[in-house]
């Protein structure tokens, strides 16, 4: 790949680009590096140069990231702000418009969209980007600000005095704003306001927020590039030297919360669960919200086998994200594993209810339902599931299960049940399946039939050198018996 001329620069800054530019190089060479993660990567290089002013290496990071990642707006955005800076228009705007499309919520592309459009005299565009901040920032002082310049450009004087005036009332420090509402009154006739305002002028000016460029100017100091790297090796899967680079980082700054969370997922994958877990538990005692932190711990305690303890902390995140999907379903997997079964039927159905491709949800869900008595509730919703997913074979063979075996003999269906696991289990041969084939049959009175699949099946396991069950065995007896041998 190319490289930036960075020779001018600071030594240190110089050794940091070439040491990014080396990741990024052994990452793109990696196997199986999804494109949104190179992406990634090429677009935090470019922050890189940008911070340096190294524009042309910039701009060519940052379309490279658009190319391998054409929905994510912040390359689009970040290289709008390259071109606005370097006084090419016409492409900030293009980049601008494209980064408004992409995310209309992320403002401060409508805002400097605003400014280049009334740079090039474009009034009505620039007045309707302003408009377009404000109807999801009523407050933004920025976009009044583009505004009152927009009307001064105009010489609607009065407009402008209203809207630098209401920018002024927002952010009173920005006292530059006194020299254009100065003009504005003068282009009213009101001279002696005109004056008043002139002599209260200063240097300081509005400053829209925009998070993704304070990224850029943070590459400059503290742990940020440190960071970079650790993240490119972890996308490589170089875990260990993941670690070393965000050790650096809590080094260069141990009091962010970013560095250690990034230092606890390198530790994490590397085996090291106590050091992970030490590096979470710094960041829970000065942020104990931190919802990253919480469900990371979480995660690592079931590996570690305390499940009730990890369920403590998925609370948390449930309690401050209560949408938040995957925080459930760790809950409710991490609460039946420390035999609270019970409390996981909500967080089973969260789930259940926003992602309906999550089948092992659904029918962990049912499962739990029978077994805490509700098995009409749980028909009911395998019924729903079969009926729009129709060719979902984990979802049919928990329908025929319950149709087979329900501990409401009224809810029981055998010869639907019959049908749905024989369809099952011929298009999958797994003994699970096998088992529900037997017990519809059991059901149906069809015992010997019944006994000779029960049979088949552990003569299966037993070929795999396992031992069956207790529950195998027994149903056979069951069965050799005779009817009745349903349950």
């Amino acid at each position: 790949m190319p490289r930036a001329a960075a020779d001018t620069l600071e030594p240190a800054v110089a050794e940091q680009i070439r040491a990014l530019e080396d990741s990024l190089a052994g990452l793109a060479n990696t196997k199986d590096l999804s494109k949104p993660q190179l992406a990634q990567a090429y677009g935090e290089l470019g922050q890189l140069y940008h911070a340096y002013e190294l524009i042309e290496s910039a701009e060519a990071c940052y379309r490279n990231a658009n190319r391998l990642s054409p929905d994510n707006y912040r390359w689009v955005h970040l290289g709008g702000r390259l071109k606005e800076a370097a006084g090419d228009a016409s492409l900030a705007v293009k980049l601008f418009e494209d980064a408004v499309n992409q995310n209309p919520r992320y403002t401060a592309s409508a805002l400097h969209l605003g400014d280049v459009y009334r740079g090039l005299n474009r009034h009505d565009e620039a007045r309707k980007a302003y408009q377009t901040v404000l109807a999801l920032d009523p407050d933004s002082a920025a976009a009044f600000r583009g505004l009152g310049e927009t009307a001064l450009s105009e010489q609607k004087y009065a407009e402008a005095v209203e809207n630098l005036t209401k920018a002024l009332e927002l952010t009173p420090q920005a006292n530059r704003l006194h020299y254009s509402l100065g003009m504005a009154y003068r282009g009213l006739g009101d001279l002696d306001k005109a004056k008043e305002e002139l002599a209260r002028r200063g240097p300081v000016g509005v400053r829209g927020s925009d998070p993704l460029f304070d990224e850029v100017e943070a590459l400059r100091r503290g742990e940020r590039v440190q960071l970079i790297q650790g993240r490119m090796a972890f996308a490589a899967r170089r875990y260990k030297q993941a670690a070393e680079f965000f050790r650096k980082a809590v080094e260069a700054e141990p009091t962010s919360a970013r560095a250690r969370i990034n230092l606890g997922a390198a530790l994490g994958q590397s085996g090291d669960l106590d050091g992970a877990l030490q590096q979470y538990q710094a960041v829970l005692q000065t942020e104990p919200n931190n919802e990253t932190a919480r469900f990371n711990t979480g995660v690592l305690l079931v590996r570690g086998g305390k499940a009730a303890e990890a369920a403590e902390h998925f609370q948390a995140v449930v309690a401050v994200s209560p949408d938040d999907l995957e925080a459930n379903r760790e809950l409710a997997k991490s609460l039946v594993k420390s035999g609270r079964a019970a409390d996981a039927i909500v967080p089973y159905q969260k789930v259940a209810a926003s992602d309906p491709d999550d089948e092992i949800a659904l029918t962990s869900l049912t499962t739990l339902l029978v077994n805490a008595g509700r098995p009409q509730e749980a028909l009911d919703l395998l019924e729903k599931a079969h009926e729009k997913y129709p060719d979902r074979g984990i979802t049919a063979h928990a329908l025929a299960r319950i149709l087979a075996a329900s501990p409401d003999a009224k809810l029981r269906d055998a010869a639907r049940a019959l049908e749905l696991a024989k369809s099952v289990f011929n298009a999958r041969q797994e003994v699970f399946h096998g088992e529900t084939v037997a017990l519809a049959l059991a059901e149906l009175g069809r015992c010997e039939e019944a006994a000779k699949w029960q049979q088949q099946l552990i003569d299966a396991i037993q070929t795999s050198n396992q031992k069956p069950s207790a529950r195998f065995v027994s149903a056979l007896e069951r069965y050799r018996k005779g009817a009745p041998c349903g349950l």
